[in-house]
């Protein structure tokens, strides 16, 4: 019978998810700035240039060779690879699979732990949240090792139920393929000591036993696993695991769990960007209508609540404790960074915790509409969490029509001017006004036309008010010379004026800066060298 109810209720996750997806491609499709028109930007063309230029465990070396750490997630990419590249927005599917893929592992989980009913309304809301602090999708996989978290602390539950080794083995191997994928999901080992010790029978020392003969095998693969990853580990990457602990740091990365920095933008900013459409209102509120009808209306399960809810808080925070304790002595992530890596899972749990709350407040004065009250709360979080969704995906596709812009405006300089026609131009400089609505860093610029343009020695160079003062610009600041421009590339290398093309873009259009004067590049951290305009 609960296979049955699993099945059933998994079903139900994967159709509130694609009821999300249906509405945004009906919202695309009616016009508005949404849907699924969001490429790869950022750190995220890092890794398509791998997946462009290498072939298999190739691509996983190429990234050992710039990041020594989380060694499996490459092997993601490298799963993902057909997808990735499939289309453009082929890595924007692969993000959206892993919510469902977190939908349905948190709802796995939380069966075993408490109702039924409020575990589905977690995996709904899991699988239809697909916002995020960060505007690129860097963060993906890590959803994929959030959900081998929550399988594997769900596998326990089933070897504590069983006694099957069937069910452990896979427990550990879950739990080594969440750790290697990314380090700081290893609290999933601190789940398990929890729910062995809870489980054992009276007695203290019976329980301290239990615990830590269950957890030994665990914290032996993790023993081993720090002993290869310091032997292949690159002294160059040393700075990154420098640690400090400080109070306040610890203090401020408990409050980012409880109110994180992203949440005012969730609520002020991204949602209430589709609210003043009444069109897109229309289609959020057909979403959630789905969600009440997608949950069933069952009469209020009586099975132990009080150690189901203790339960699920302590779980809950053994997976979020490692990221809560690297945010305190950390010098490179600081409190609130490595959150968003949970936001997945935190932020639906967070939002169905304080409906289960107004359910208790409000549900006694309605006991024979209990289900239904539930499923009404539940259909609102829905509403308001496609809202955020919608107003996050705004932006990508916003970012990604300004980033295509500037690759349009390449493409047709070099079709005119570039190798293999009458002019050399080869080095483009790329001025991005307040309202460009460029995302990335121009330590990333190059990695944008290695994808653009792969193999043909394009180089890009961007500038904006974020890198004013910054390090990179610093080191190598685009000097207009009097017969060159100095530092066309992040190499340190110079050419001619006649291979180079310098252009403007304010988020609209896309002009050619011939004839720009020093004072045009005023407030920027151009270098003038020049006592002419530019040819």
């Amino acid at each position: 019978m609960r296979k049955n109810e699993s099945a059933q209720d998994i079903a139900r996750i994967a159709a509130a998810w694609l009821l999300f997806l249906v509405g945004l491609r009906v919202m695309q499709k009616m016009g508005y700035p949404l849907g699924f028109n969001v490429w790869p930007m950022g750190e995220d063309r890092n890794w398509l240039s791998w997946l462009q230029t290498g072939k298999g465990s190739e691509i996983a070396r190429m990234f050992w060779g710039t990041n020594d750490r989380n060694p499996v997630s490459p092997w993601w990419y490298i799963a993902f690879k057909p997808l990735i590249l499939w289309r453009e927005n082929g890595l924007l599917f692969a993000r959206y699979l892993m919510s469902l893929l977190c939908g349905a592992s948190a709802y796995l989980l939380l069966r075993q732990l408490g109702p039924r009913t409020f575990a589905l309304a977690v995996g709904i809301l899991c699988a239809i949240f697909m916002a995020n602090g960060y505007g690129d999708l860097i963060y993906w996989n890590f959803i994929g090792a959030l959900s081998m978290s929550l399988l594997c602390v769900w596998a326990f539950t089933h070897y504590l139920r069983t006694g099957s080794v069937h069910w452990y083995g896979a427990s550990v191997v879950l739990w080594f393929v969440a750790l290697a994928s990314y380090t700081l999901q290893i609290g999933a080992v601190l789940a398990v000591a929890y729910l062995s010790f809870v489980s054992a029978g009276p007695g203290l020392r019976a329980r301290l036993v239990k615990a830590l003969k269950d957890t030994i095998p665990f914290l032996g693969v993790f023993a081993v696993f720090m002993l290869i990853w310091r032997t292949a580990s690159s002294p160059t990457m040393a700075q990154y695991y420098q640690t400090t602990f400080t109070l306040p740091g610890l203090l401020q990365s408990i409050a980012a769990g409880v109110w994180h920095p992203d949440f005012p933008v969730f609520l002020f900013w991204w949602a209430p960007r589709p609210l003043a459409h009444p069109m897109l209102v229309a289609n959020m509120l057909a979403l959630a209508v789905g969600v009440y009808l997608l949950m069933p209306k069952l009469p209020a399960e009586g099975a132990r609540p009080a150690r189901s809810t203790r339960d699920i808080i302590m779980v809950a925070l053994c997976l979020v404790a490692p990221t809560v304790a690297v945010e305190s002595v950390s010098v490179v992530w600081g409190p609130g960074t490595r959150w968003r890596m949970l936001h997945q899972l935190w932020v639906p749990l967070y939002v169905a915790g304080a409906a289960a709350l107004v359910l208790w407040v409000v549900g006694r004065a309605f006991p024979a509409r209990r289900a239904h009250l539930w499923a009404l709360l539940v259909a609102a979080c829905a509403f308001g969490l496609t809202a955020v969704s919608v107003g996050h995906n705004q932006d990508q596709v916003t970012a990604t029509a300004a980033e295509r812009a500037v690759r349009d405006a390449m493409t047709d300089v070099l079709a005119a001017e570039g190798p293999g026609t009458s002019g050399q131009v080869k080095h483009f400089i790329v001025v991005m006004g307040p309202a460009a609505g460029w995302i990335s860093s121009d330590e990333l610029s190059q990695k944008y036309a290695d994808t653009w343009f792969p193999g043909r020695g394009v180089t890009l160079r961007t500038h904006s008010a974020r890198d004013v003062g910054s390090p990179l610009w610093t080191a190598w600041p685009i000097t207009f010379g009097p017969d060159a421009v100095k530092n066309v590339d992040l190499k340190g290398s110079s050419a001619a004026y006649g291979t180079v093309r310098v252009l403007a873009f304010d988020g609209q259009k896309i002009k050619s800066m011939a004839g720009a004067k020093h004072a045009d590049f005023a407030g920027t951290s151009v270098m003038w060298q020049r006592e002419a305009p530019l040819p």
